[in-house]
Protein backbone atom coordinates (compact mmCIF):
# COMPACT_ATOMS: atom_id res chain seq x y z
CA UNK A 1 0.00 0.00 0.00
CA UNK A 2 1.38 3.50 -0.96
CA UNK A 3 1.17 6.13 1.09
CA UNK A 4 -1.04 8.03 -1.23
CA UNK A 5 -3.39 5.36 -0.73
CA UNK A 6 -2.98 5.67 3.67
CA UNK A 7 -3.47 9.55 3.13
CA UNK A 8 -6.52 8.74 1.15
CA UNK A 9 -8.13 6.28 3.69
CA UNK A 10 -7.24 8.47 6.75
CA UNK A 11 -8.85 12.11 4.88
CA UNK A 12 -11.89 9.24 5.04
CA UNK A 13 -11.88 8.47 8.46
CA UNK A 14 -11.04 12.32 10.02
CA UNK A 15 -14.05 14.09 7.84
CA UNK A 16 -16.46 11.00 9.17
CA UNK A 17 -18.33 11.47 11.64
CA UNK A 18 -16.63 10.70 15.47
CA UNK A 19 -17.87 7.84 17.06
CA UNK A 20 -19.01 6.40 19.01
CA UNK A 21 -21.68 5.22 16.61
CA UNK A 22 -24.94 3.04 17.15
CA UNK A 23 -26.69 0.46 14.82
CA UNK A 24 -30.52 0.49 14.23
CA UNK A 25 -31.84 -2.13 12.37
CA UNK A 26 -34.27 -1.12 9.80
CA UNK A 27 -36.34 -2.56 7.03
CA UNK A 28 -37.05 -1.46 3.61
CA UNK A 29 -39.57 -2.56 1.32
CA UNK A 30 -38.61 -2.29 -2.05
CA UNK A 31 -41.90 -2.37 -5.03
CA UNK A 32 -40.84 -5.63 -5.92
CA UNK A 33 -41.20 -7.03 -2.52
CA UNK A 34 -38.14 -7.83 -2.18
CA UNK A 35 -37.03 -6.73 1.71
CA UNK A 36 -33.41 -5.12 2.07
CA UNK A 37 -32.15 -5.11 6.12
CA UNK A 38 -30.06 -1.67 6.52
CA UNK A 39 -28.38 0.31 9.74
CA UNK A 40 -28.29 3.87 10.46
CA UNK A 41 -25.18 4.82 12.13
CA UNK A 42 -25.35 7.48 14.38
CA UNK A 43 -21.86 9.21 15.68
CA UNK A 44 -22.43 11.35 18.88
CA UNK A 45 -22.94 15.20 16.90
CA UNK A 46 -26.15 13.46 15.45
CA UNK A 47 -27.36 12.69 18.95
CA UNK A 48 -26.56 16.02 19.75
CA UNK A 49 -28.49 17.06 16.66
CA UNK A 50 -25.58 19.56 15.30
CA UNK A 51 -25.14 17.41 12.03
CA UNK A 52 -24.44 18.75 8.54
CA UNK A 53 -25.34 17.91 5.09
CA UNK A 54 -21.35 17.94 4.60
CA UNK A 55 -20.38 15.69 7.86
CA UNK A 56 -23.12 12.87 6.93
CA UNK A 57 -21.96 12.64 3.15
CA UNK A 58 -18.26 12.39 4.63
CA UNK A 59 -19.60 9.43 6.64
CA UNK A 60 -21.38 7.92 4.17
CA UNK A 61 -18.59 8.06 1.88
CA UNK A 62 -16.27 6.31 4.61
CA UNK A 63 -19.29 4.01 5.54
CA UNK A 64 -19.37 3.23 1.37
CA UNK A 65 -15.57 2.53 1.40
CA UNK A 66 -15.08 1.01 3.99
CA UNK A 67 -15.47 -2.75 2.91
CA UNK A 68 -12.36 -1.96 0.44
CA UNK A 69 -10.05 -0.43 3.00
CA UNK A 70 -10.56 -2.40 5.70
CA UNK A 71 -9.57 -5.43 4.31
CA UNK A 72 -6.59 -3.43 2.94
CA UNK A 73 -5.75 -2.21 5.55
CA UNK A 74 -5.52 -6.03 7.60
CA UNK A 75 -3.68 -7.14 4.87
CA UNK A 76 -1.04 -4.11 5.20
CA UNK A 77 -0.42 -4.82 8.80
CA UNK A 78 -0.17 -8.64 8.21
CA UNK A 79 2.97 -8.09 5.25
CA UNK A 80 4.31 -5.27 7.93
CA UNK A 81 4.47 -8.19 11.07
CA UNK A 82 5.31 -10.75 8.45
CA UNK A 83 8.20 -8.62 7.52
CA UNK A 84 9.39 -7.99 11.07
CA UNK A 85 8.87 -11.54 12.12
CA UNK A 86 11.53 -12.54 8.89
CA UNK A 87 13.69 -9.38 10.15
CA UNK A 88 13.39 -11.32 13.99
CA UNK A 89 14.27 -14.68 12.60
CA UNK A 90 17.76 -13.44 10.77
CA UNK A 91 18.94 -11.65 13.84
CA UNK A 92 18.24 -14.30 16.02
CA UNK A 93 20.43 -16.38 13.13
CA UNK A 94 23.23 -13.93 13.61
CA UNK A 95 23.59 -14.25 16.94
Amino acid sequence: MTDAELQVIEARANAATLGPWVAFPTEVYMPNSLMLASHVLVGHNVKKGIVSKGVIQSTCIFIAHARDDVPALIAEVRAAQDELAAAMKQKEGRE
